[in-house]
């Protein structure tokens, strides 16, 4: 492997690789490499470390799993992913192991900083209470978050904070009730000087079980329209059958061109075309699709 200077582009995506072999370091062209698969010993001395990345400056585009094998924390920060200013794309997958504390998921991806002019940000099975490391608000260019089987997690995070967002998928099944926090905004309910979700353009919620509630009963009307999420234009609800309903600045939404709702029980029938009670409310929405 270490004879391949010349390589750009590793991926190795499915398959049942348990370790990086020694030489990646050598590959200091790479601007891909899908899956740096963290190992949980040094098989035989023919593992690398994570500390390997630190050589390769170029990477565009990294992905990184078996992170449920970390035993030292201190090791997360030899990959010096804050001074990788090329990297665009990071994927964290922390996997399932019964060694894993929600504290250690946090102390890891606090470990794991990324330059802030990463663009996409994908986290897998990540097992922390709260999404939102230090660093997380000064990633002003992230356009791509996408947070699936994040399954501990009961509040969502303030992403409206992501000035930046244009595509938000979010699959966290314990969370039971998205209110202002999620938009970023202060207790106090008020949000004129602060546009939540500026850019956002598409946002899914997939398999939120818990999920209740997405409340905005401490907005005015006023505020609605114009400071959140103006620029939302694709909205898709699959598989959560305990959310009762959608919030005002949802229904309100000049820029919502296309709503699709899958397999939820109370809503598809709160909003089902004809015969729903709050059909009337999203009438207006050129594309809706309820199934």
């Amino acid at each position: 492997m270490g004879k391949l200077i010349n390589l750009r582009h590793l991926i190795i995506n499915d398959t049942k690789v348990e370790y990086m072999p020694k030489g990646i370091e050598g590959l200091t062209c790479l601007r891909t490499l899908e899956n740096f698969v963290w190992s949980s010993s040094s098989h035989g001395g023919k593992a690398c470390s994570i500390e390997s990345l630190k050589n390769l400056r170029n990477l565009r585009c990294l992905g990184i799993s078996g992170l449920a094998n970390v035993v030292d924390v201190g090791e997360v920060k030899g990959s010096n992913l804050r001074n990788k200013t090329n990297l665009l794309s990071l994927l964290l997958d922390f996997g399932y192991s019964q060694l894993k504390t929600d504290e250690r998921d946090e102390m890891i991806l606090e470990a794991f900083e990324p330059p802030p002019n990463l663009v996409k940000l994908r986290l897998w099975k990540y097992g922390g209470k709260t999404i939102w490391p230090n660093w997380m608000v000064s990633l002003t260019q992230l356009r791509d978050l996408r947070l699936f089987n994040c399954y501990k997690c009961e509040y969502l995070p303030p992403l409206g904070k992501l000035s930046s967002l244009e595509s938000l998928s979010i699959r966290v099944k314990s969370v039971k009730k998205a209110g202002t926090e999620f938009l970023g905004i202060e207790n106090d309910g008020t949000c004129r000087s602060f546009i939540a979700f500026p850019k956002l353009k598409n946002l899914e919620f997939y398999l939120m079980d818990e999920w209740e509630e997405w409340d905005d009963n401490t907005l005015r009307g006023d505020e609605l329209v114009n400071t959140i999420m103006p620029s939302l234009c694709y909205l898709k609800i699959s598989c959560t059958d305990k959310l009762k309903r959608l919030p005002n600045y949802i229904l309100q939404s000049p820029t919502l061109k296309q709503l699709e709702i899958g397999y939820c029980d109370i809503l598809s029938q709160r909003y089902r075309k004809g015969t729903g009670e709050d059909w009337h409310k999203i009438s207006h929405i050129p594309d809706v699709t309820i199934s």
